[in-house]
């Protein structure tokens, strides 16, 4: 009798499945994972929660604060950044956004444009100084000028105010610092 209720169970459970009763789709997972957002942000007294990427003034407004501070949390939440795990005072997002923070604690803004060395999360707003996706070393010396400090490939390349990475030839990654 065990047995034949277990069968007629995992019986039902394939005919619901089937008919789609468990399943849900990524616009109504969507919808709940924006709608827990807004409700945690609300429980942290963050005003807003931004569904995108802050745009470059935002950005560059931050860099340079402390990683404690009341401004950086409140950025951090009303941009939905997660805390790396891996990583202690480094946070990530879904739209090529990362933050760090120097030894003194001091925030570092990271900008990952779109390139064909990453298959990883892309920033696709304004980037500092004129710089473009796809520039190559060429423009971006003629863009930035020379900077302090390069590695002997030119691949990092360090400005008063940024680091600039290049992979495969172009624009790979921006940090921005506090000067």
């Amino acid at each position: 009798m065990k047995l034949i209720n277990y069968l007629l169970t995992v019986v039902f459970l394939i005919f619901l499945n089937s008919c789609n009763v468990f399943s849900i789709s990524n616009q109504t997972r969507a919808s709940v994972s924006e709608e827990n957002d807004v409700k945690e942000a609300r429980l942290n007294n963050v005003e807003k929660v931004e569904f995108g990427a802050p745009d470059l003034k935002g950005m560059q407004k931050i860099v340079g604060l402390d990683n404690k501070s009341q401004e950086f949390i409140e950025f951090t939440r009303k941009y939905n950044f997660t805390e790396f795990h891996k990583r202690k005072n480094s946070w990530g997002s879904s739209f090529g956004v990362f933050l760090g923070s120097d030894r003194q604690g001091k925030i570092l803004v990271g900008i990952r444009p779109a390139s064909p060395a990453n298959g990883m999360a892309e920033y696709k707003g304004s980037l500092p100084e004129g710089l473009e996706t796809g520039d190559d070393l060429e423009t971006i010396l003629t863009k930035l000028g020379e900077p302090m400090k390069s590695s002997s490939n030119d691949s990092v390349l360090s400005y008063k105010s940024m680091i600039v990475y290049i992979n495969r030839g172009v624009l790979y990654e921006i940090w921005l610092r506090s000067e």
